[in-house]
């Protein structure tokens, strides 16, 4: 039978089994984990958004102005941190590039 999530069905057959019971517990802690994460990485980019909006009055302007003057249509996480600290933001930027480079791309 074929199962979308084999960790659920151990558990369900082996409710006691202590490497099931750790498995849990580890699964647990890496999604409290991952929900902490994604709100501070929502936090970083809404700090950044009114930070750009307050400098320059829109975030089109912004990036074009600021971010993106060579019209590439993307940035590089050295651009945007050159950027960032050349403007006075003082946010995390290791968190910044992480929400907006969700898919780890570059």
């Amino acid at each position: 039978f074929i199962e979308e999530n084999p960790f659920k069905r151990r558990l369900m057959l082996n409710p006691e089994d202590p490497s099931v019971l750790k498995a849990a517990k580890l699964r647990k802690a890496k999604e409290a984990r991952s929900a902490r994460e994604l709100k501070k990485m929502r936090a970083a980019k809404a700090e950044f958004r009114d930070f750009l909006q307050s400098k320059f009055g829109n975030l089109v302007r912004a990036w074009r102005r600021a971010i993106d003057v060579n019209s590439d249509i993307s940035v590089t996480k050295a651009r945007l941190c050159q950027v960032a600290r050349q403007l006075g933001f003082r946010g995390d930027l290791r968190t910044l590039w992480r929400a907006v480079d969700r898919d780890e791309s570059g």
